[in-house]
C-alpha cells in the first residue's frame, strides 16, 4: 500500500511487510513447536515487527534478497545500497530520490535491522 506514494517505481516486486498478523503470531507462540522455519513472510503474512514477537527460535531460509534489503526481492542493475553502513536509501527501484522526506526503503531497512536477533538463523 505505501508504494502508491511512489509514481516512478519500477514494476519489479518491492514489499514493505507492514501488515501485522497478531493471530498468526499468537498461534505460533502458543504452539508446541520447537522452532519456526520461515520461507516467505510477505503479502500480508507477517510484518517485520511480527517476526520480533515470535518467541521461539527462528530458522529462515532465504529464497530472495528481501530479508536484507529495504524491500527489493531481486537485486538488479548492480545496486549495492544494502551493503552501505546506513543501508538502503534512495532506492532506484521505487524512485525515492524523487520523494522529499519519505524513503520507504530506508525505513524498511532500519525496521529489519532493529528486529533481527540472535535467536534467528539465516540459511
Amino acid at each position: 500500500m505505501p508504494l502508491v506514494l511512489y509514481p516512478r517505481k519500477s514494476s519489479e516486486l518491492f514489499s514493505s511487510a507492514i501488515c501485522a498478523n497478531y493471530y498468526l503470531v499468537k498461534a505460533i507462540n502458543g504452539s508446541d513447536f520447537d522452532i519456526v522455519h520461515l520461507h516467505w513472510v510477505n503479502a500480508g503474512l507477517l510484518s517485520v515487527e511480527d517476526i520480533q514477537k515470535i518467541e521461539k527460535p527462528i530458522v529462515w531460509t532465504l529464497h530472495d534478497s528481501w530479508a536484507f534489503t529495504g524491500g527489493c526481492h531481486l537485486i538488479a542493475d548492480g545496486c549495492k545500497l544494502y551493503q552501505e553502513p546506513e543501508g538502503c536509501n534512495n532506492c532506484p527501484k521505487i524512485g525515492t530520490a524523487y520523494i522529499s522526506g519519505v524513503d520507504i526503503s530506508s525505513r524498511n531497512f532500519k525496521r529489519k535491522k532493529s528486529v533481527y536477533s540472535n535467536k534467528m538463523i539465516f540459511i
